[in-house]
């Protein structure tokens, strides 16, 4: 039994040794003293150009049933039996601008 005691206590001081070798005392150096720099002010005065563009279509058909039939074979017309409509379309322009900003 004492020979565990002594054992763990040597190995203890062993394994703090180690530990605090790596602690040891080194020169003090001066860093140098950081200065912050704030950030620009931005600054929204300026010439600016754009160019926008878009396209679209559709297309829609349509059947006419036999109930709306029977209303309008009464009255003398005869409506077409389907309907379609395709379109498309585009668009596009540019805009030219400029920003004078007159305080921050």
């Amino acid at each position: 039994m004492k020979k565990l005691l002594v054992a763990s206590i040597a190995l203890t001081a062993l394994i703090a040794g180690s530990a605090t070798a790596a602690e040891l005392a080194r020169p003090v150096y001066k860093r140098p003293v950081v200065v912050a720099v704030p950030p620009p002010v931005s600054n929204w005065t300026g010439l600016y150009v754009g160019v926008h563009g878009g396209w679209g279509w559709t297309s829609n058909s349509t059947a006419t049933s036999a109930m709306n039939l029977s209303s309008t074979v009464s009255s003398g017309l005869a409506p077409p039996s389907s309907f379609s409509f395709d379109s498309d379309s585009s668009i596009a322009g540019l805009q030219i601008g400029y920003n004078y900003q007159f305080a921050s």
